[in-house]
């Protein structure tokens, strides 16, 4: 990943930040539809991402052209209040946004190990590489289902696959929801 530049950036408040983030998502989306006609966005789940998400849904542009999927997600029914899906559903499948297509990462197996292959059949296609990726950060500094202390850490950093199952059992920001499914280093580069 040399040549890539970072560059810190500080906001007044959380609007600011917030109109911030949405105009440069909207900008990166608009030059991959521009370029390649259309465009892929993963995003994440938690507190952050709600406001930004429904300043998106409102925004102008060709969204049925735009793919959007998840960063990760519990493994969990999609109309539970921690997935996702739900969240992402709500808060950006509407109004202008409402046009675009979503893949879920939930499947109907029993565990998200079993839907790794199909899964990652899924959003390959639209990982490789993602036009904008949007990472939350958990208050443990995990992104993504990316776990400091997980056992399928590894796995989920180095796969060859863009999708990957996390068993994070014993990682107290996981709570009541241990088994995740979640886009790998691959996925989100």
């Amino acid at each position: 990943m040399s040549g890539l530049a970072h560059e810190f950036m500080m906001f007044d408040s959380r609007d600011e930040a917030t109109r911030f983030v949405t105009q440069f998502i909207a900008g990166g989306l608009t030059k991959a539809l521009e370029l390649k006609g259309t465009a892929s966005l993963m995003v994440s789940g938690g507190s952050t991402p709600g406001p930004i998400f429904d300043a998106l849904a409102t925004t102008e542009l060709d969204w049925a052209r735009v793919m959007v999927g998840l960063v990760d997600e519990r493994w969990v029914n999609p109309e539970d209040d921690a997935s996702n899906e739900r969240l992402v559903r709500s808060r950006l499948l509407k109004a202008n946004a409402g046009a675009a297509g979503f893949l879920p990462m939930k499947t109907m197996d029993a565990m998200p190990q079993e839907a790794v292959a199909d899964r990652d059949k899924a959003y390959a296609p639209h990982c490789e590489p993602a036009d904008m990726v949007f990472l939350g950060m958990g208050e443990d500094g995990h992104t993504a289902s990316w776990f400091p202390g997980s056992t399928d850490l590894s796995a989920a950093l180095e796969s060859e696959n863009v999708v990957a199952a996390v068993d994070a059992t014993g990682c107290p920001v996981a709570g009541e929801n241990p088994q995740r499914i979640t886009l790998t280093g691959k996925g989100v580069t």
